[in-house]
């Protein structure tokens, strides 16, 4: 991995994440991963330990690894030795993602949610 000096002037960030983050220099490995539930309801009732990872296949499948078939060749020139930024503005950073000034060496992020959405169902008119 080629090491270089990373220089931000000054940055802001409104939000970030708990599984998400914001990094400036060199990362050998980065590997966030969320898992969750989301649920939508007409009504908003929720009780504790409603709804369990474990009671959802998605998040126990494996996840089919893309297979790079053709050769790739990279050439680069890093001119300079600095990364250099004045100003950084960062609105959000969700999700399992990462905002990232420097070098990295490997990055493999996963996320995976279950989406539920209970609506309210009309009375039977007798």
């Amino acid at each position: 991995m080629n090491s270089r000096i990373s220089s931000v002037g000054q940055i802001s960030n409104t939000f970030t994440d708990t599984t998400s983050s914001i990094e400036i220099g060199d990362t050998v490995k980065f590997a966030p991963v969320t898992h969750g539930v989301l649920v939508q309801r007409e009504k908003a009732v929720f009780f504790d330990h409603e709804f369990n990872l474990k009671d959802y296949s998605i998040f126990f499948r494996p996840l089919l690894q893309p297979v790079v078939t053709e050769n790739i060749t990279m050439t680069r020139i890093n001119e300079s030795p600095v990364i250099q930024v004045q100003k950084i503005n960062i609105f959000r950073v969700l999700g399992c993602s990462i905002a990232h000034l420097g070098s990295s060496q490997m990055t493999k992020a996963e996320s995976r949610s279950k989406a539920i959405r209970h609506l309210l169902r009309e009375r039977p008119s007798d």
